[in-house]
């Protein structure tokens, strides 16, 4: 909060889990509503992503509890699906909660053995995604005005041509997304 406060950013998107810390529902309430009065007195929102630990259904009923404006979902488009769970689910359950979307295309392919499915980010505009739905859908029900762009780039024969490959997606993902629509 401090360094958000310092930089005058008003949101912080947080990943709840970390190497060998999975806290159950009611202990991450607790942490957050213990936090929530100095989100509010410096005007911060929390933004608890969506990751592949915790299913849709209880990061709302999670935020609902919370009770505060100053604490929402950063919506994930593929994150969940970690968790079983496809975007039509997240959306359903989180996009009333949402304060900040992760916008991140992918495809899914079945692998060459057929026994199981490989999942794997595309360029925005290029996957499974169907974005102009998308932020329809998010603009219509909730309070999420901000997006960023996340890419799960595959990595090409070495840095250097990954780093191309990298540059080249975020400027094809930016003028698709600017083609599409105008989102504030």
């Amino acid at each position: 909060m401090e360094l958000a406060e310092y930089f005058r950013a008003p949101l912080v998107r947080f990943i709840i889990d970390a190497p060998g810390y999975e806290p159950d529902v009611d202990e991450i309430v607790a942490i957050v509503k213990e936090r929530v009065p100095a989100l509010e007195r410096r005007g911060i929102v929390l933004a608890i992503e969506n990751h592949d630990r915790i299913p849709a259904k209880e990061l709302a009923a999670m935020i609902r509890s919370i009770g505060s404006d100053h604490v929402g979902i950063c919506l994930d488009t593929v994150n969940s699906l970690g968790a079983g769970e496809g975007l039509e689910t997240v959306l359903e359950q989180l996009a009333p909660h949402a304060v900040n979307l992760h916008i991140k295309d992918f495809t899914i392919t079945r692998l060459r053995h057929k026994m199981g499915f490989s999942v794997e980010g595309k360029q925005v505009g290029s996957g499974l995604l169907d974005i102009p739905a998308l932020l329809e859908k998010i603009t219509s029900v909730g309070r999420c005005r901000t997006a960023i762009l996340e890419q799960w780039v595959p990595p090409a024969r070495d840095i250097e041509e990954t780093v191309i490959k990298e540059e080249e997606w975020a400027v094809g993902s930016i003028n698709y997304l600017k083609s599409i629509r105008e989102w504030r």
